[in-house]
């Protein structure tokens, strides 16, 4: 389990092959929350507006989907955010959805992958498999 820092990751990778590395969910939540506030959206996160904080929130809960069903979930959830969470949205899509757009065609987009894939940030293997997961303080 590592943070959310690509370096730590990669050493990871390399050092240790075949064993599949996690990301820390509190790191990954709080990373959302950094862009939140970066975003100037922090004071209508805060306020008694409950329906726009919690879709917010419901970025970090993505993790605890099957990998495959994450895309269409953000997809979905995409949808129903104000215009004014869209830097966010955004900016979590291209870390960790569905990649940057790197060329549009009347085909589509082609993308480059995600910085942080949906397959190694997620909650679910040790939910499903019943193993309490670990907790930072």
């Amino acid at each position: 389990m590592t943070d959310v820092e690509l370096a730590a990751i990669n050493v990871a990778k390399s050092e240790f092959q075949g064993v599949v590395n996690k990301e820390c969910f509190f790191h990954t939540a709080q990373c959302i929350w950094r862009k939140i506030q970066s975003s100037g959206l922090a004071s209508y996160y805060s306020a008694d507006d409950e329906r726009f904080s919690l879709k917010l929130r419901h970025l970090s809960a993505l993790a605890f989907l099957p990998a495959g069903e994450i895309p269409a979930a953000f997809d979905e959830l995409k949808l129903h955010m104000r215009g004014q969470a869209s830097e966010v949205t955004e900016w979590f899509e291209s870390t960790y959805v569905h990649g940057r757009i790197r060329q549009r065609s009347r085909a589509g987009a082609a993308r480059s992958p995600p910085l942080f894939p949906h397959r190694c940030g997620l909650c679910t293997s040790p939910c499903t498999r019943g193993i309490r997961a670990l907790r930072t303080a």
